[in-house]
């Protein structure tokens, strides 16, 4: 609670103060931080009138947001490991380093602030270049990463959809985590963002599915090179994404009770027949095949391969069930 506080702070001072905007607000962010630091309070009524502009997003790319910060770390690990990236020497070691930040920030919920581009001054203006930003943040990371949601859709066809796919999401996540480590090169940021996420878009497979009453489901599983790594498993329906990974990594077992599983890898994964349950609610089968790291615990480790089929109901208040995961 007191993060979100002091986030608020940081942007009521960045509103009243347009000077600071442009590529300067990177400096002038930490200098705000570290003022409100040693200071230790901020007023209730300053909170109170912060509190129409700062808060998180619900929809589908705000969604990705949170997903993507949450497997960041996975991305660039997969990056540092794989080599399709082709990293240099210094790549790898700044990559190094926005792993450590990336890591921290992965368990940090307040990290994303959605703010309206349109409502918040010039924040995400850059004077010099004349460009609306998607996102600022500072070079430290005791700073937000605050995101323009007035950039995050689009209209087609009189419906918002996103302006914005995962990949680019994660390129820029990568160029904010870097800002947050102490880079300042915007480009160099960007080039290293189009790395980690080009590698993720190569060992990710993406399904989709018109269910019988014309809504699309769409499922998308990264897989990772490290045998100790568990993919991730991300669904799509009603404008809503869901991560079906929790619920893999709860009924995936090893054929031996003694040993445990560290790591699972999705292919060849394909949808079975559409089928309706006693209640009436629409059930698709997600099915593939599962790869399974298992270790003993004293350094020796096993691979088991299994065939999966998930049975997913689908609620029409854009919600999910597993109903069953059969794993043989």
């Amino acid at each position: 609670m007191m993060k979100i506080v002091i986030y608020k702070f940081i942007f009521s001072i960045l509103i009243l103060a347009p000077q600071v905007f442009g590529h300067g607000v990177l400096k002038d962010l930490d200098s705000t931080i570290e003022e409100i630091r040693l200071r230790g309070s901020v007023t209730p009524d300053l909170m109170a009138r912060m509190g129409d502009y700062v808060g998180n997003g619900g929809g589908v790319v705000e969604q990705d947001f949170t997903n993507a910060l949450l497997n960041l770390p996975l991305y660039i690990e997969d990056c540092l490991l794989s080599l399709d990236c082709e990293l240099t020497n210094k790549e790898e070691s700044d990559l190094q380093k926005i792993l450590k930040t990336a890591r921290i920030n992965s368990k940090d919920s307040e990290k994303l602030i959605f703010l309206s581009g349109e409502n918040s001054g010039k924040l995400f203006y850059t004077e010099g270049e004349h460009k609306v930003r998607l996102a600022v943040t500072g070079l430290t990371n005791d700073a937000p990463i605050f995101i323009n949601s007035d950039l995050l859709y689009e209209e087609v066809d009189q419906r918002d959809v996103p302006a914005i796919d995962f990949g680019q999401i994660v390129t820029l996540l990568i160029h904010e985590t870097g800002h947050l480590s102490g880079f300042k090169d915007h480009h160099y940021l960007d080039y290293l963002g189009a790395k980690v996420s080009a590698n993720m878009n190569l060992n990710k497979k993406q399904i989709s599915y018109t269910l019988k009453n014309n809504k699309e489901l769409k499922i998308d599983v990264v897989n990772f090179s490290s045998g100790y790594t568990f993919s991730t498993v991300q669904m799509y329906y009603l404008e809503k994404s869901f991560s079906l990974t929790p619920d893999f990594r709860k009924n995936i077992q090893c054929d031996d009770e003694s040993l445990f599983p560290v790591g699972m890898k999705l292919e060849n994964i394909h949808w079975g027949r559409e089928y309706l349950n006693n209640s009436n609610l629409n059930i698709i089968p997600f099915k593939g095949w599962l790869t399974i790291t298992c270790f003993d615990g004293r350094g020796m480790t096993w691979i088991e391969e299994r065939i999966f089929e998930a049975h997913i109901q689908l609620n029409s208040n854009a919600t999910y069930l597993l109903d069953t995961i059969l794993i043989e």
